[in-house]
């Protein structure tokens, strides 16, 4: 039996962190404490995990700059839409089907209000 690959090893710790977050009460918070310059968008389906990794380090906010979270969920089947009802201050759009990447970004921009995308 092989190792995993590093790939698979991120995934598997990402799935215990989004299993404890979701075991708890924490949200996490992307209210914009200033007018957004910056709108991010971030098209999900299913994996819950890699989601929850990027939205952790968005939450850090490591770069001051104000920005906007918009959210687009590609009809998710894993824990997303639970995760995606504990996150603050962000828009989710929620697709029936996934639409695939180039209808999701142009959802997504439409509602976007920052500066530059």
């Amino acid at each position: 039996m092989s190792a995993p690959s590093p790939k698979e090893t991120a995934a598997a710790v990402a799935k215990v962190a989004l299993d404890a977050f979701l075991r708890t009460d924490a949200r996490l918070d992307f209210r914009p404490k200033s007018p957004p310059r910056v709108s991010i968008l971030m098209l999900v389906c299913n994996r819950g995990e890699v989601t929850f990794s990027c939205l952790q380090s968005l939450a850090l906010r490591l770069n001051r700059t104000p920005f906007e979270l918009i959210v687009v969920d590609n009809a998710s089947s894993d824990l997303t839409p639970r995760l995606l009802e504990r996150i603050d201050g962000i828009t989710v759009l929620r697709n029936e089907n996934n639409v695939g990447y180039p209808a999701g970004v142009n959802q997504a921009a439409r509602h976007a209000t920052g500066e530059y995308l």
